[in-house]
């Protein structure tokens, strides 16, 4: 269960964002890629996944995600991105969600 969550709050970064996994998972320091994942990191506790599970996810150290979340330093368009990534990974999570529950009555999940 940890692990779908994981793969809702990163498919939610790389849609709002338009950052794909790869980029996201580099070491690159570009701008825009810094900003979507500090966007993933910092929804991450507040969507109650651990930066553990989060950080075995995508190949990272907890401590990696720790570091970017005890930054101070958060701008008003940062916390907007974090809130629409909290709220596409909902979406998500809801989504396929509603698609197994219905799978299910249409009898094709046995």
């Amino acid at each position: 269960m940890t692990k779908m969550l994981c793969r809702y709050v990163v498919e939610a970064t790389v849609r709002v964002t338009g950052v794909p996994l790869e980029a996201l998972k580099s070491t690159s320091r570009l701008a825009y890629i810094v900003s979507a994942r500090k966007a993933l990191y910092r929804a991450t506790p507040e969507l109650g996944l651990s930066l553990s599970e989060m950080g075995r996810y995508i190949g990272r150290d907890h401590s990696t995600l720790s570091h970017v979340i005890l930054q101070n330093r958060e701008s008003y368009d940062e916390r907007q991105l974090v809130e629409e990534v909290k709220a596409k990974a909902l979406e998500i999570a809801q989504e396929k969600h509603l698609n197994l529950v219905q799978a299910a009555r249409a009898g094709v999940l046995l």
